[in-house]
Formats: C-alpha cells, sequence, structure tokens
C-alpha cells in the first residue's frame, strides 16, 4: 500500500509540473484529463478505450475553443491536456457537465486550471461535490470514512466501463 501511495503522489507531483509548463507555454486555462481506476489502469484491459471516449467528449464539448493538446502516459497512467480559449469558469462548468452526464464520467477525472494554475472546484461555481461510483453518497465522504472496501470500489468501476463501452458502440 505504501509503495503505491508513494507512485501516486510522485504522478501528482510529475502531472503539477507538466501543468505549469503548459499553463506557462499557451498562457490559457487548461484541462487536464486523467482516469480514476482504482488499483492502476494497468489492471483494466480497456484502459485505452475509456480514455479515447474521455477525450472525444472533451474534444466535442470544446470544439473551436482548443488551441492546444497534449497525451502522454504518467506514472499512474493516461493524461491528456488541452489549453482553452474561455474563461477557465465557463470551461469547468463545461467539464463538470461531461462528468456529470456521460455515461463513463464517473470514471473521467477532469480537473480545470485557470491561466495562473489555480486548479476550479466545483465549490468555485457552487455546486455539490462528485457522486460516489459505488453508492448516492458524495465521493470525499465517502472516502474519508472508508465506506467502501477496494474490491466493491473496483467492480463499480468496472460495470461503469463496460456500460460506458456498450452505450458507446
Amino acid at each position: 500500500m505504501e509503495k503505491l501511495m508513494k507512485r501516486v503522489l510522485e504522478a501528482k507531483e510529475e502531472r503539477s509540473e507538466f501543468q505549469k509548463e503548459f499553463i506557462a507555454m499557451h498562457q490559457l486555462p487548461i484541462i487536464s484529463l486523467t482516469l480514476n481506476l482504482p488499483g492502476g489502469y494497468e489492471l483494466y484491459s480497456d484502459w485505452e478505450k475509456v480514455f479515447r471516449i474521455a477525450s472525444k467528449a472533451i474534444n466535442i464539448a470544446f470544439e473551436g475553443s482548443v488551441k492546444h493538446k497534449h497525451r502522454r502516459v504518467g506514472k499512474w497512467g493516461p493524461e491528456g491536456f488541452w489549453a482553452i480559449g474561455m474563461s477557465a469558469m465557463q470551461v469547468k462548468m463545461k467539464t463538470v457537465e461531461i462528468e456529470n452526464k456521460h455515461p463513463m464520467g464517473r470514471i473521467f477525472d477532469i480537473d480545470v486550471l485557470d491561466e495562473n494554475g489555480k486548479v476550479l472546484s466545483r465549490k468555485d461555481l457552487f455546486m455539490e461535490g462528485r457522486q460516489c461510483m459505488v453508492c448516492d453518497d458524495f465521493a470525499l465522504l465517502c472516502y474519508r470514512e472508508k465506506k467502501h472496501d477496494y474490491a466493491e470500489v473496483r467492480k463499480s468501476a468496472e460495470k461503469i466501463i463496460l456500460k460506458g463501452l456498450i452505450d458507446n458502440e
């Protein structure tokens, strides 16, 4: 478990550095996409399809506003970055809509950073937090209270992915 946490922290640090460079290069708000895959992306045979579907949802939502994009596989899995020619608040509103309405939206982890590197949260838009992928409670509450074990969370993630893949055929 300690090794896993170290890898997660290293990945966050590496991604944060890249985000800063990407913002400095483009001077625009950015979208940073990762996937919520309990245990790591290597455990999911369809992670590339899921990432492509998430990227497509972002490309469609921001068609005409995407100024630059970049994709890579970081220490914790696939990562996508988009520099968007819109206000950061507008970008955040659209990404929340993707996370809330897309069949696999609960698997998508879409962060928005403004042109100064500040991460925008749902609270900045006076919105409630994300929903747990297992139950109808708030994800942060379930996480803090350790409400669901790893197997239960992983099973829910796999179910969401399977349904999403079927819906996207």
